[in-house]
């Protein structure tokens, strides 16, 4: 694309230093696939992301099953890793929704704090710390109403 034609605020294209998939994505298990990902990327957890979220991206409407394998994918590459800390049950996707700004992005490119907001600073991880927040204003509005 020329940058005359690029959406504005698009980021600059780069190629990828990768090897091609010539059909792995497709191919492989999700295992074999995992380990294929982790050599030819070096295991740079975000050049590994960042293939996964590109095939999810380009196919999410006209393949869900591709899609989900993907992210199976992306959860065995955690699991190789031994980043035990990406497996949060908390988030089954990989992609982190910030709360208060609704930027998202990958959990794997984010960094040491991988739940916090780069864009507007939203703690998004303390989930028990919001369900009491959510509580103690609800319990507030009761005692207020009553009194």
């Amino acid at each position: 694309m020329k940058e005359s034609n690029k959406p504005k605020g698009a980021p600059d294209w780069h190629d990828s230093d990768a090897p091609d998939a010539e059909g792995r994505f497709k191919d492989l298990s999700i295992k074999d696939l995992a380990a294929w990902l982790i050599k030819t990327r070096k295991k740079d957890l975000k050049k590994i992301s960042s293939s996964l979220t590109q095939q999810i991206v380009f196919n999410r409407k006209k393949d869900p099953k591709y899609v989900e394998k993907m992210e199976k994918v992306r959860k065995e590459v955690y699991k190789q890793l031994g980043r035990k800390d990406l497996l949060d049950e908390r988030n089954t996707s990989g992609v982190i929704v910030c709360d208060g700004c609704g930027w998202s992005w990958d959990i794997a490119t984010g960094g040491d704090d991988p739940y916090d907001c780069h864009k507007c600073g939203s703690k998004n991880n303390n989930i028990d710390e919001r369900h009491s927040f959510i509580f103690k204003t609800f319990t507030e509005f009761l005692n207020e109403k009553n009194g």
